[in-house]
């Protein structure tokens, strides 16, 4: 409580769960944008992805 600024445990109950729907909320968001970026790669060759080595 002291860390985040909130005066009583509730406040900090409820700030808590409204950062975590928020997480998921980008969570998801970026899982689609994954799955949406990688659609149209079969075939690619192994190596070929960004990291080196994460190709299909």
């Amino acid at each position: 409580m002291a860390r985040t600024g909130h005066s009583t445990a509730r406040d900090a109950l409820i700030h808590q769960h409204a950062s975590a729907d928020r997480d998921r909320l980008i969570a998801d968001v970026l899982s689609k944008l994954v799955q949406k970026g990688t659609r149209g790669t079969r075939g690619a060759t192994k190596g070929t992805g960004h990291a080196g080595g994460t190709g299909a």
